[in-house]
């Protein structure tokens, strides 16, 4: 065997070596890249739970809420800015699920549930007065994701809220 036959083994080996270590890593990338998703949609999920334990638990915002929708016109002017930071909230939240599916970490179905209920509130005259004026800081891009939301995708039905709020009247 002579050095070259001793070389061309070696940089066989090597290249066995780096295919190997290539494919490790891919393989560990993808099963990273699962657990970011699996861990995005965990804590979207939480976040979301967060935002509708807290009206859960409390019947004064259940009222408010439903007030918000169902009752715009005799909302007072302290029912108005604690029902518009509630939506606010829920906007806030809704534009973190937006950047989680801009970098792929959530899927397209949940992202446009989310942004089909966002744009369908927006038609709320109290919270379309209060989204146009631009007095909460979302980015531009978020705006006009929920703005240029295609019909099919608004899959809230607002005239339906006492179903969630527990009032029959409106």
């Amino acid at each position: 065997m002579t050095l070259e036959d001793i070389s061309n083994i070696g940089e066989f080996i090597g290249g066995v070596g780096v295919l190997v270590t290539i494919i490790y890593l891919a393989v560990q990338v993808r099963y990273n890249t699962i657990a970011q998703r699996t861990e995005s949609r965990l804590s979207t999920t939480r976040s979301m739970t967060e935002w509708y334990t807290s009206g859960m638990k409390d019947p004064e915002l259940v009222r408010l809420f439903s007030d918000g929708f169902l009752k715009t016109a005799d909302l007072t002017n302290a029912d108005r800015a604690r029902f518009l930071w509630m939506i606010g909230a829920l906007a806030s939240k809704i534009e973190e699920i937006c950047s989680q599916h801009k970098v792929g970490l959530i899927d397209d179905n949940l992202w446009n549930k989310y942004r089909g209920i966002l744009a369908v509130f927006i038609e709320n005259p109290v919270i379309k007065e209060w989204w146009d004026s631009q007095a909460a800081p979302y980015s531009d891009d978020f705006r006009l994701s929920i703005e240029s939301t295609p019909e099919e995708i608004r899959n809230c039905k607002v005239n339906s809220l006492y179903t969630i709020t527990g009032s029959e009247s409106g």
